[in-house]
């Protein structure tokens, strides 16, 4: 995570419907890597990767998802910013 980064309020996020790109696709399969590992749904926006330190989830392509109906409508957190995104699908079998 660069140290620009700033938490962001879902009324910030402005990206628009866009095609399927190469980028978008892995995005998908990293989210959907990530709730298999964690068992959830429920995925943050940041969080730590071990050797790697604080990341966080491009909001571009988030928003993106949520266009495309890949994940639920967007909210924010109790602290008023996005912290969290849900799959709209259940990868828990």
């Amino acid at each position: 995570m660069n140290p620009s980064y700033r938490p962001m309020s879902v009324e910030i996020l402005a990206d628009k419907p866009a095609r399927l790109t190469p980028r978008q696709a892995s995005f998908y399969r990293n989210l959907i890597a990530m709730a298999e590992e964690l068992k959830s749904n429920a995925l943050p926006v940041v969080f730590e990767l071990e050797g790697r330190g604080p990341v966080f989830l491009d909001r571009g392509c988030i928003k993106m998802a949520e266009h495309a109906g890949f994940i639920k409508t967007l909210k924010n957190g109790p602290d008023g910013y996005l912290d969290c995104i849900e799959l709209c699908f259940d990868v828990r079998g």
